[in-house]
């Protein structure tokens, strides 16, 4: 009869969201084909069957969504909180999540009617303002609201453990490592919903400085995929060569600033000497309209370090004063110790390179994205000293073929000699 073809069509909504949160886009479609069929025999197209779809296509990383207007909490709300923040308007989003005229107020929703007022519904509620904040930079600020939801709401359940994936990054960028609440939320998994650990353990060391553990772990989270989450969280593309080097297909829900943040990273992380002034001072200037504080200090940390490693202290002191200042403001106050450890490090060892050859691994990772692995493992032996004769009888290659990587090792990094690639070579150790 017709309360259960209501009662499927729901389900079936339910069920296509599902599938959306976590990435089963053949499930989703499949759900999404019986909604259509069940909207069109229960007259619910516009009110339900629309802004489900829509927002099954949103979670799933698809932008290019017809606009559709939906009601309640969660097949209209929700819709366009996320819509409002993709297409750049965060504090717009944020109106909407918190006056009584918003989309996600508890009126009547076709796709959960009797629940706008659940903790399920609130959690849900709970989760995206959350990740509203952190895409504002407001880091410190964010995790109150979530510690603050945990207490009384099911936050670990909301778009397969984003809640949980939140918890974990915002204590690692405030406090430098996980609290109680992020380790009991972590517990607290709903079975089957996977969050990624590798890239919390990298942030975890490259903010306790080291930069060699941090390196190798995000290089492993690559070479499993690099699994993350549809809808961004701040992870550690510092490492640039996870950026610059794995191509992916997956799609991702974050505000356009948040966006050209990463693409700038990526930038400074992989700019050879030889355009480093031009590509510095462009990146510097784009970076100046970046409105979240959080997003605009990685950037200056990545400039001042990079700075730093051409020998230009004065600049670099600059770029990491602004990023110790935004961190601060931005809340994230395991960051700014980080870069506070940078600028005592560059205070202390200005005008000297004091690092022992050594295994040089961080100078390993930071080349690892201009450099072939032949032309590295060439790089990392002429830095410790072997002759080319040296380097081709370990290499089992010739001389000439030596002779060329180096050629091409020199051009891609900007030196001119083995004394100016060793020094490179120091610095960049030093200062990461």
């Amino acid at each position: 009869d017709e309360d259960d073809w209501h009662h499927w069509t729901r389900a079936a909504a339910l069920a296509a969201i599902l599938c959306a949160e976590r990435g089963d886009r053949r499930g989703m479609r499949t759900w999404l084909d019986a909604l259509r069929d069940g909207a069109s025999r229960i007259g619910a197209e516009h009110e339900l069957r629309d802004p489900v779809v829509a927002l099954s296509w949103l979670l799933v990383g698809d932008r290019d969504i017809e606009e559709v207007a939906g009601s309640g909490p969660v097949s209209g709300g929700m819709l366009r909180t996320l819509r409002a923040a993709v297409e750049g308007d965060v504090d717009l989003a944020l109106r909407l999540i918190a006056t009584d005229e918003s989309a996600l107020s508890g009126e009547p929703d076709p796709f959960v009617p009797g629940y706008e007022h659940s903790p399920v519904v609130q959690a849900y509620r709970a989760v995206v303002e959350v990740l509203l904040l952190v895409w504002r930079g407001d880091i410190g600020v964010a995790r109150d609201r979530l510690i603050q939801a945990a207490l009384s709401f099911p936050i670990a359940m909301p778009f397969a453990g984003l809640g949980v994936v939140l918890a974990r990054r915002l204590d690692l960028a405030v406090l430098g490592e996980l609290g109680p609440f992020a380790r009991s939320l972590t517990v607290a998994l709903p079975g089957g919903a996977k969050i990624d650990l590798l890239v919390d353990r990298g942030i975890q060391s490259f903010l306790a400085g080291s930069f060699d553990d941090a390196a190798a772990t995000v290089r492993l989270w690559s070479d499993l995929g690099g699994p993350q989450t549809t809808m961004a969280v701040p992870g550690l593309d510092e490492l640039a060569f996870i950026s610059a080097g794995r191509t992916t297909t997956e799609a991702s829900i974050e505000p356009p600033e948040i966006a050209l943040a990463q693409r700038l990273r990526v930038r400074v992380a992989t700019a050879g000497d030889g355009r480093w002034r031009a590509e510095s001072d462009e990146v510097r200037d784009i970076a100046r309209t970046l409105t979240s504080p959080f997003a605009r200090a990685r950037v200056e940390t990545m400039l001042g370090t990079q700075h730093a490693i051409r020998d230009d202290h004065s600049s670099a002191r600059i770029h990491l004063q602004y990023a110790e200042r935004l961190f601060e403001l931005s809340g994230a106050t395991a960051w700014a110790r980080a870069v506070r450890g940078r600028l005592d490090r560059l205070d202390a060892r200005e005008g000297s390179i004091v690092s022992s050859v050594g295994a040089l691994s961080a100078c390993r990772a930071a080349w690892s994205p201009q450099l072939t692995a032949r032309e590295l493992e060439v790089a990392m032996r002429a830095v410790g000293g072997a002759a080319n004769r040296e380097i081709s009888e370990a290499l089992n290659v010739s001389v000439r073929t030596v002779e060329v990587h180096l050629g091409r090792v020199f051009t891609k990094l900007g030196v001119r000699s083995r004394v100016e690639l060793t020094v490179l070579a120091h610095r960049t150790e030093q200062h990461l």
